[in-house]
């Protein structure tokens, strides 16, 4: 990590901590009723919904992205198009068209395997494989070679450079003087 991106990160964490404070149980991507953030700043939004992308996305693949951000993830996928490019990760940006087609796919697969296991209290792909299952169908409808722009660091690393070149915005979101 460069100085730039160290400065990044600690404007990253700064914002994060704020962002606690307002909302201590935290990002509910998987809750219908979850506000977004829709008050925040696009620029403060969109650290939080690429962070989320990216996770999901390098944990078990697009199909978890949709499972557990199943509520929201258009609005998501909307905020990433214009933020990757914005943040310096285009090609992250480009993958937003393909994660999108995903998702349209198998979004009602994805509400009804969700719904049966909420009704039957039952996640576990150890257990009891419908979060698994699900996977599996949409893994087969398509295997996402476009997801390894999500298996490295770049996008986080530009994040944080352009986070460091914006620090005065974020400054003033956190009412500190620049």
């Amino acid at each position: 990590m460069d100085d730039a991106q160290r400065k990044g990160d600690r404007l990253f964490e700064a914002v994060a901590l704020h962002l606690d404070q307002k909302y201590p149980d935290g990002p509910e991507w998987g809750e219908p009723g979850y506000h977004t953030l829709a008050a925040e700043p696009f620029e403060v939004r969109l650290l939080m919904v690429l962070g989320a992308i990216e996770y999901n996305i390098a944990n078990g693949g697009w199909g978890q992205f949709l499972w557990n951000c199943l509520p929201h993830w258009r609005l998501m996928i909307d905020i990433a198009e214009r933020a990757y490019p914005m943040t310096g990760a285009p090609r992250h940006g480009e993958a937003m068209g393909d994660l999108r087609r995903c998702c349209e796919h198998c979004e009602a697969d994805a509400t009804a395997t969700k719904r049966r296991a909420v009704a039957e209290r039952n996640f576990l792909v150890h257990n009891y494989p419908l979060f698994g299952e699900f996977l599996d169908r949409a893994r087969a409808y398509d295997r996402g070679e476009w997801q390894h722009v999500f298996y490295g660091d770049d996008a986080h690393l530009a994040r944080l450079t352009w986070l460091a070149a914006n620090e005065g915005l974020f400054r003033r979101y956190l009412g500190q003087v620049n």
